[in-house]
């Protein structure tokens, strides 16, 4: 599985609200597509 610092990460966006959740995997799915170019 992911490494504990991930399944930390992982654990306190789970602990957000909805709308604070939504604007960080957007953020990331962001971040990943411009770390694959």
């Amino acid at each position: 599985g992911p490494a504990p610092k991930w399944q930390q990460l992982i654990e306190e966006i789970d602990s957000l609200p909805k709308a604070k959740q939504k604007m960080i995997s957007e953020m990331l799915s962001a971040l990943i597509v411009q770390a694959r170019n």
